[in-house]
């Protein structure tokens, strides 16, 4: 699910808020292909 952020045209960027929001995107994505990988490394031991 993405978000999409809105802000008002006059209000100026904060590049700061910018990175911060970005890396934890980046953190966050990270953090969820590590938890699939280690789901299916505990499951592939079970056969259907």
């Amino acid at each position: 699910m993405k978000t999409i952020f809105r802000r008002r045209p006059e209000q100026k960027e904060d590049p700061e808020k910018a990175e911060r929001t970005y890396r934890a995107m980046l953190r966050e994505r990270e953090l969820e292909q590590k938890n699939v990988k280690w789901f299916f490394m505990q499951m592939k031991d079970f056969r259907l």
